[in-house]
C-alpha cells in the first residue's frame, strides 16, 4: 500500500556546534524544535530542522521541555549531541542551496530538502498530487493515497524549487515536467512547510 513509507521517522544523531541553547533553538512542550535562530541556520544548527523532535541530549533521554532546556543550558559553549526523530526523506537546507534560489525565510515556517526516489515496485502512473501555484510556490492541496506523492508529501507543503531551480512565477508546466520525468529520476524539492502540519 502506497504511503506507508511516510509513516516512520528517522532516528538521527546530530551534533550541534558551540551550543548557545536558548539563543539558538526553541523547544516546544512536545520536545519538538519549534524555531531556530536565523543566525544559527547555517552555523551552529546547520544539521537541524524545525520540526525535529528531541529524544536524547548527549546520550541522556529527555522527556519534558524543562529537562531539554536545562540540558541545553548545561552545554552552552560546547558541542552537544542530539538524538532526534525526523520526518523521513528530509534533510536541512544547505547554505549553497538557499543562496542559489535567493531563499528568504519567514517566521512560522520550516524549510527542508525532500529527496524523492522511485522504487522498482512503484507504479508508472501519475505522481499523485494536486498543486496550486501562488507566485513562485507550488502548494500541495490534494494527494492520491495510491500515488507516489503520498509517500513523501503532506497537504500544506509548498515547493520552492526543483533540483535547485526556483519555480518560475505561476508556471505549472515547469512542475508538471519534473513530475513526468519522475519515472526515471531521483529529484530533490526544497519545501516550505507550516509547523501546523508537523506531527
Amino acid at each position: 500500500m502506497y504511503g506507508q513509507r511516510a509513516l516512520g521517522k528517522n532516528v538521527m544523531d546530530i551534533r550541534q556546534h558551540n551550543c548557545r541553547a536558548k539563543n539558538d533553538i526553541e523547544v516546544g512542550d512536545n520536545m519538538m524544535i519549534m524555531n531556530i535562530a536565523p543566525s544559527a541556520f547555517f552555523t551552529n544548527c546547520a544539521e537541524l530542522i524545525a520540526g525535529d523532535r528531541i529524544t536524547k541530549i548527549n546520550g541522556t533521554p529527555v522527556k519534558t521541555k524543562a529537562e531539554a532546556v536545562a540540558a541545553l543550558k548545561g552545554c552552552v559553549g560546547n558541542d552537544v549531541k542530539l538524538e532526534l526523530l525526523r520526518r523521513q526523506f528530509t534533510s536541512p537546507v544547505t547554505a549553497e542551496r538557499a543562496k542559489k534560489i535567493g531563499l528568504t525565510r519567514l517566521d512560522g515556517f520550516t524549510y527542508f530538502m525532500l529527496t524523492c526516489t522511485k522504487d522498482s515496485t512503484d507504479p508508472v502512473s501519475s505522481f499523485g498530487f494536486t498543486l496550486k501555484l501562488l507566485k513562485n510556490r507550488a502548494h500541495v492541496i490534494a494527494l492520491d493515497p495510491k500515488g507516489i506523492a503520498s509517500i513523501y508529501f503532506c497537504i500544506g507543503d509548498a515547493l520552492l524549487d526543483l533540483d535547485g531551480t526556483p519555480i518560475p512565477f505561476n508556471d505549472i508546466e515547469f512542475v508538471r515536467g519534473y513530475t513526468q520525468k519522475f519515472n526515471k529520476l531521483v529529484f530533490r524539492f526544497l519545501l516550505r512547510y507550516t509547523q501546523f502540519y508537523i506531527s
